[in-house]
C-alpha cells in the first residue's frame, strides 16, 4: 500500500472529499458529532430554565423557554464558560442579565416591573432565536465546512503524530 503525501493531501483535500461520497459522508459525520458535543454541553446549562427543546442534525430544533429570568442568566452562565454566540451579543447578554437583578428587585406588579419584564422577555425571545439558528447552522454543515474540517482535523501536518 502506497504511503500517501501530505502535502499532496494538503493540495487536494476538496478534490478527494468530492470524489469519495463516502468520506465526505464520514467526515460530516464527525464534525457534526464534534458539534453537538459541544452544543450538549451548552444546553445542559440551559436545561432548567426550558420547558422543552429538540436539537439535532438536519431537524426542526427548537428550545422552549420555561422561565425568562431564568434563561436569560442561564444564557450569561452559557457564554461565560461555554460561548454559543459571537462576543458581539456580550454586552446584550449583560445589559438581559442586569435587567434581571433589576427585575427581581423591583416591587412586584408596578409599572416598572411590567416594562422590565417585558424587555426581558423579548430579549429572552430574541437570544433563544439567535441560539437556536447558531446551533442550527453548526448542525448543518455546507461543503466548505466540512471541507475546512477535514483538512484542520485529519490533514493538518500539525495534529499529525510522527
Amino acid at each position: 500500500m502506497r504511503k500517501l503525501n501530505i502535502e499532496f493531501l494538503e493540495k487536494n483535500h476538496k478534490e478527494i472529499l468530492k470524489v469519495n461520497g463516502k468520506l465526505f459522508k464520514e467526515v460530516e459525520d464527525d464534525c457534526i458529532d464534534t458539534e453537538m458535543m459541544y452544543i450538549s454541553e451548552q444546553l445542559d446549562i440551559l436545561r432548567y430554565s426550558l420547558s422543552d427543546w429538540s436539537i439535532g442534525s438536519y431537524n426542526r430544533n427548537y428550545l422552549d423557554i420555561r422561565d425568562y429570568t431564568e434563561f436569560v442568566l442561564a444564557v450569561k452562565e452559557m457564554e461565560d464558560s461555554i460561548p454559543a454566540l459571537h462576543d458581539d451579543y456580550k454586552s446584550f447578554i449583560d445589559d438581559m442579565a442586569e435587567k434581571v437583578y433589576k427585575y427581581r428587585d423591583t416591587e412586584m406588579y408596578t409599572d416598572e416591573s411590567e416594562k422590565l419584564y417585558e424587555e426581558i422577555e423579548s430579549g429572552a425571545v430574541y437570544l433563544v432565536n439567535e441560539i437556536v439558528k447558531k446551533w442550527t447552522n453548526l448542525l448543518e454543515p455546507s461543503r466548505e465546512t466540512i471541507e475546512d474540517y477535514f483538512y484542520e482535523f485529519y490533514i493538518d501536518s500539525s495534529f499529525l503524530i510522527e
